[in-house]
């Protein structure tokens, strides 16, 4: 599986995620380059205090949309997160012109700054306290305080919603700040902003249709990656799923995109448990299997292909509870790296485990294979191809079979899957 060879590398304590910008179509932004580049050189002499500094940003820009760019761009840049204050739990004076000699901050200081700069370049903002997904989180926990707070801003007669703090970096698992800013909460589309930020004020979610604090908590941990590859929930969306031995997540998934998951058993991976992952028509099916009662963690991922894929990142994470081992449990079959990394879609057999002398129908959709066979033992049965789809039997006379493709790129056969077999007498464990 691909967890286990060390591609995903993913950050899974939950404060700031650093990822690409996350805006759909409805809200596409306008090229901000000049504007970014113009503020990465700003001169010293102009950041001696919130008014100079406000003048020089406020004449690089041309409307609120570049204002609002240009203060998010220096702040992000410019401002660390005071970790140290964070842990100490003494966060000392927020105040905007301290903030700008120290160039440090916690989230208070980053909203502060924010608004001065904001009333200097006259630009209508507020500052919203409220609860966020921040240093500490859990998955389902329930806070009874704000514990962060973040901006909106009034851009073109209409509100928008920003996060400097968390644009300028992240926090890793050691509390250790990572100075790396990122655009996902610029302007962040309130649907987005919601999974990540409760206001104490109803109005501020910017929604149309708000929701109130006790469906906030119960929402999936989404990660502004998620928005990113542009992923949609279309089943399971609250944080906390519970079944019996088995379970099914569907999601919408651009064909561009690579999906696979990880089931975790405290703090490392159940290799017990398994988990296959079957796309088709721009959605994708996570089918998971547990091997007993008990909690678990299910961590999702996702790369884009392109002429190369590139890392898989974490994009949602969900407890699940187990709650009885209804039916058997079964053993998805091993999905090799080839397997997510070439989008492929296993539709049969689906237990690892088949009996000994039985001849299986193999399955599956392997979009841009040239040839598609099952080795069983030493012995290849090829599959008959029909478009994408490959399907042909092959009978187990052998401890193990595999499937293997042939790609216009290679000369040889990579394997996709593996499975196992048994004596019938034990077949069915």
């Amino acid at each position: 599986m691909i967890g286990r060879t060390a591609k995903f590398a993913a950050i899974l304590f939950c404060f700031m995620v650093l990822c690409a910008p996350a805006f759909g179509a409805a809200q596409s932004m306008p090229d901000f380059a000049t504007i970014d580049q113009q503020v990465s050189v700003t001169p010293k002499s102009a950041e001696t205090s919130v008014k100079s500094l406000a003048a020089y940003l406020n004449s690089l820009c041309k409307n609120d949309l570049e204002k609002t760019r240009a203060i998010y761009d220096w702040i992000t840049l410019h401002i660390v997160y005071d970790a140290q204050a964070l842990v100490r739990g003494n966060y000392g004076s927020q105040d905007a012109e301290k903030i700008l000699k120290t160039r440090k901050a916690v989230c208070g200081g980053y909203v502060n700054l924010f608004g001065a700069l904001a009333k200097v370049m006259n630009l209508d903002q507020v500052a919203i306290p409220g609860y966020s997904r921040g240093v500490g989180y859990i998955i389902g926990m329930r806070k009874s305080e704000p514990d962060h707070a973040w901006n909106a801003v009034k851009t073109n007669g209409k509100w928008r919603l920003i996060d400097c703090a968390w644009g300028a970096g992240y926090l890793d698992s050691n509390k250790r700040f990572v100075h790396n800013r990122n655009y996902h909460f610029f302007l962040t589309a309130p649907e987005k902003f919601i999974y990540d930020h409760f206001p104490e004020e109803s109005k501020w979610q910017l929604l149309d249709k708000p929701i109130d604090k006790s469906a906030y908590d119960k929402q999936v941990c989404l990660k502004p990656s998620f928005f990113d590859y542009d992923l949609g929930l279309i089943s399971h969306r609250d944080a906390q799923l519970v079944c019996d031995s088995k379970l099914r997540l569907l999601l919408s998934v651009p064909n561009d995109v690579l999906i696979a998951a990880e089931i975790h058993e405290g703090n490392a991976e159940c290799e017990e448990a398994t988990t296959l992952v079957k796309k088709a028509d721009e959605q994708a099916v996570v089918i998971m299997s547990f091997p007993k009662t008990g909690n678990y963690l299910l961590h999702l991922y996702a790369a884009r292909k392109t002429t190369t894929v590139e890392k898989f990142n974490q994009v949602a994470t969900y407890v699940v509870k187990v709650n009885s081992m209804a039916e058997p449990n079964i053993v998805y079959p091993n999905a090799c790296d080839s397997y997510y990394t070439k989008n492929v879609s296993l539709e049969s057999p689906m237990d690892a485990v088949m009996e000994l002398g039985k001849v299986e129908l193999f399955k599956l959709i392997a979009p841009n294979a040239e040839a598609v066979q099952v080795l069983v033992g030493s012995k290849w049965y090829k599959l008959q191809k029909d478009g994408d789809t490959f399907e042909g039997e092959a009978e187990m006379d052998g401890n193990r079979a595999s499937i293997g493709a042939k790609y216009p790129e290679k000369n040889q056969y990579i394997a996709l899957v593996e499975y196992k077999a048994a004596p019938k007498q034990t077949a069915a464990r």
